[in-house]
């Protein structure tokens, strides 16, 4: 066999391999790990490694990027907790793969790049497309909250994904010449932005809003007009922020009354119990007034084969979950309150819903979620089970620990030793199953290297990225953004998953692309 038909094989192969990975992201774990296994061995089988290590030596981009695979090993001489350091290094593997091989291989070409972005496309579609056949009840998939949602991957991260298939989609709608292709991918763009509300994300609401405020202020700053730009970019800014507002407001609005007005007794004569001290509302309405405990439990067997004891999904106690949802109809927690619930209430009463306006999925429900979870924080110090809340005391005991080790970090393997240890220093009140990392991809970084290290992991971020302009390109700025918007609420490099996503998409568009100096919608414009 020529060398040359060796060359075009082994490059057939790689192709192969990262469309594995473009459909494996939003579909499948296992397609990620087999995807970059072979991606490896096919390197391996290639040979010519003195060509190809020469190639990767002048190859600044994949070198300086290289650098922070190699502060994760150096990271492992001052580790005591050495299987969690081998773990690591397992997961941060791709850091190491993706440089290397495509660094030193012949790019691709555009239009390979293009196929591996719709194919992409097409499985995240699919993904999304399960989440809502799931969603409407159509399998046999036991559902409890909007994380059961995707089958395949976390909810986080298929909700990264579909913030870079956005970008994408959106690079390509500003930039193909048919109506009918416009209008196709704008509804796909409309999908996806409805697939993001299904799933509750507030990462990705957030991402996509970031984004595009960027393209908006991009935008506005062409506009000559200085009255018009600045008229223009206070509407930006004020209309989401009277959206935000409006909504806490709405949260925090209490009904008056007074204690002395409010009736004794129901109406069949049984005696309410009025607590206004606990101030926990649900629509504005106080939980814990006009409440008769022995009526509910007369009323509710009527119109519920569960009992108000039972434990339902997410350890919730159905009394609770009973008494909170009739709040929140503005309905008193007697009989009849109960005999005015319909049966779509009971049904999303029995499957643990507090609140009658969390029954439609959206992202709406999840901010009130938020609101709800900050509020009892605030009264009652509760943060166990609270998503959010939670992750301020990751931040907290995170800084406590990188302030400690300002210079060099705790090392690659002690992470979690290091928060296990400071969680008890603190005293902290999260119970221990809660008791997590960072959640926070740049702390992780300055707590494992110290803030040198944090240093350095920017720079060998950003830096490749300007030294192959691949900041020209629209779809690499969505994906830029949406992995630094994550890296603040999430350890993205801590997982296979998030790693993954990153590399792929990083590797895809700094070293594995042909043309460094095309303009920011050259890769989805495709001259027809």
């Amino acid at each position: 066999m020529s060398h040359s038909r060796r060359e075009r094989i082994h490059q057939e192969i790689q192709f192969y391999c990262l469309a594995l990975m473009a459909v494996g992201l939003p579909l499948s774990m296992f397609l990620m790990s087999v995807s970059t296994i072979l991606l490896s061995l096919n390197w391996l089988a290639w040979g010519n490694f003195r060509q190809r290590l020469t190639t990767l030596c002048t190859n600044k981009a994949a070198l300086i990027f290289l650098v922070i695979f190699a502060m994760h090993i150096l990271g492992g001489l001052y580790s005591s907790d050495m299987d969690f350091y081998a773990d690591d290094l397992r997961i941060k593997l791709p850091l190491l793969a993706y440089p290397i091989i495509l660094g030193s291989t012949p790019a691709l070409d555009t239009e390979r790049i293009r196929r591996l972005m719709w194919l992409y496309i097409a499985a995240l579609v699919l993904s999304t497309l399960v989440c809502l056949v799931i969603y409407l009840g159509l399998t046999s998939r036991e559902v409890n909250d909007f994380r059961d949602l995707s089958p395949f991957i976390s909810h986080i991260r298929l909700s990264l994904l579909i913030c870079v298939g956005i970008s994408w989609l959106a690079s390509v709608v500003l930039t193909t010449q048919r109506p009918l292709y416009k209008l196709g991918f704008s509804v796909l763009i409309a999908w996806l932005i409805f697939s993001l509300n299904l799933l509750q994300s507030a990462t990705g609401f957030v991402i996509l809003g970031v984004f595009v405020a960027v393209c908006c202020f991009l935008l506005l700053w062409k506009i000559r007009n200085t009255w018009l730009r600045f008229s223009l970019l206070a509407l930006l800014i004020v209309v989401p922020s009277v959206y935000l507002v409006d909504f806490v407001n709405d949260y925090f609005r209490k009904d008056e009354f007074d204690l002395a007005e409010l009736d004794k007794t129901t109406l069949s004569g049984t005696l309410y119990t009025h607590s206004p001290e606990e101030t926990v509302t649900e629509n504005g309405h106080l939980v814990f007034i006009y409440v008769a405990y022995d009526e509910m439990e007369r009323e509710w067997p009527k119109r519920s084969a569960l009992s108000l004891d039972s434990t339902l999904p997410g350890d919730l106690n159905l009394q609770a979950c009973l008494i909170r949802y009739l709040t929140s109809k503005n309905l008193r927690k007697d009989s009849a309150g109960i005999a005015a619930l319909s049966d779509d209430d009971v049904r999303s009463i029995e499957k643990g819903e507090t609140n009658y306006r969390y029954v439609n999925q959206s992202i709406g429900k999840r901010i009130y979620v938020i609101l709800q979870e900050f509020d009892l924080y605030y009264h009652y110090g509760e943060m166990n089970g609270s998503s959010v809340i939670q992750r301020f005391e990751y931040l907290k005991t995170g800084w406590h620990i990188a302030r400690s080790h300002p210079f060099f970090g705790v090392g690659t393997g002690d992470l979690r030793q290091a928060f296990n240890q400071q969680y008890e220093t603190d005293r902290s009140q999260l119970h221990p199953k809660f008791r997590l990392r960072a959640h926070n991809q740049y702390l992780s970084i300055a707590i494992g290297f110290g803030f040198v290290g944090l240093a350095i992991f920017l720079f060998c971020l950003i830096y490749p990225a300007v030294l192959t302009r691949s900041y020209r390109l629209m779809v690499f700025n969505g994906f830029l953004i949406t992995a630094l918007v994550s890296f603040l609420s999430e350890d993205t490099l801590e997982t296979q998953a998030g790693v993954s996503f990153f590399i792929f998409f990083y590797g895809l568009f700094v070293w594995a692309r042909k043309s460094a100096r095309s303009g920011p919608l050259a890769i989805a414009n495709r001259q027809s």
